[in-house]
């Protein structure tokens, strides 16, 4: 029931004194795992901060790494050639 959720919610931020408004935002992000990582309240989260805390990199890519692009996404290498002009 989504007004058990709100009311819950509501209950957590604390008394209905202390919002000063309905629309304000309150936040909580959680992993994959079901943890909390992250909360905030009256500003929005950092969106691209939190991936990059949670998102680590599987494996290091070199500068001399290749590459990979499947041969059917031509446009896939318009935009590298586009990259390499523009970090060149």
């Amino acid at each position: 029931n989504i007004g058990q959720f709100l009311d819950y919610f509501r209950e957590l931020l604390g008394s209905d004194e202390d919002i000063s408004n309905d629309d304000e935002l309150a936040w909580f992000a959680l992993n994959f795992k079901g943890r909390s990582i992250a909360s905030g309240l009256g500003e929005a989260p950092k969106i691209l901060e939190l991936m990059g805390q949670q998102l680590q990199p599987m494996e290091l890519i070199d500068d001399t790494d290749a590459a990979v692009v499947p041969v059917d996404m031509p446009v896939a290498n318009e935009i590298l050639e586009c990259q390499r002009k523009f970090y060149n």
